[in-house]
C-alpha cells in the first residue's frame, strides 16, 4: 500500500520535499544572516502550515482559532527550547552570526509529513475527518509554526541584546 501511495504522489511533492530538505540541511551549519534572510524561513514555514491547514480543512473560523491557539502556545512555551538561538547579532553589519542547528530541519519535516499524511488520509478515508481530529490537526499545524516563531523571537532577542 505504501508503494501505491508513493506512486500516486505528484512529482512536484518530491521536488518540494527536496527543496525543504536542502533548506533544513543549510540550517545545520554555522552561518551569517541578514535580517530578511533570518526571518524568511520562519515566515515561509508559518505560511506553509497555514496553507496546509486551509487546503485540508478550509478557512472555517473554529479551525483557524485552533491553529492560532497552537501557534501562540508553542511560540510562548517554545521560547526555552526553540527560542534558544546560539549566536550573536552584529549591529555594524546588520547580520546575525548563528550556530547551526538540526531543529529547523526536524520542524520542516514535521510540517511537511503532517501535511502529506493529512493529504493521503483525506484521499483514502475522508470520513475520518470529524471535528475533533480536525481541531487536533489544526492545533498541531499551529504548534509546529509556533516553534518557528519562537526561534524568530530568539533571533529578535539577540538583536535587542546587541
Amino acid at each position: 500500500m505504501l508503494l501505491e501511495i508513493l506512486r500516486h504522489t505528484p512529482l512536484w511533492v518530491y521536488g518540494l520535499l527536496l527543496g525543504l530538505l536542502l533548506l533544513g540541511l543549510k540550517q545545520s551549519r554555522d552561518r551569517r544572516l541578514g535580517l530578511r534572510q533570518a526571518y524568511l524561513l520562519p515566515l515561509l514555514m508559518v505560511a506553509l502550515s497555514l496553507l496546509g491547514m486551509a487546503s485540508s480543512f478550509g478557512w472555517q473560523g473554529g479551525m483557524v482559532l485552533w491553529w492560532l491557539a497552537g501557534l501562540a502556545l508553542a511560540a510562548t512555551l517554545g521560547r526555552g527550547l526553540a527560542g534558544q538561538v546560539r549566536g550573536r547579532y552584529h549591529r555594524a553589519s546588520g547580520q546575525f552570526e548563528v550556530q547551526g542547528s538540526w531543529a529547523p530541519l526536524l520542524l520542516i519535516l514535521a510540517i511537511f509529513f503532517t501535511k502529506y499524511g493529512v493529504g493521503v488520509m483525506t484521499a483514502l478515508h475522508p470520513s475520518l475527518f470529524q471535528p475533533g481530529p480536525v481541531a487536533g490537526l489544526c492545533l498541531l499545524y499551529g504548534a509546529l509554526s509556533g516553534l518557528f516563531c519562537a526561534r524568530a523571537l530568539g533571533l529578535w532577542r539577540l538583536k535587542q541584546a546587541a
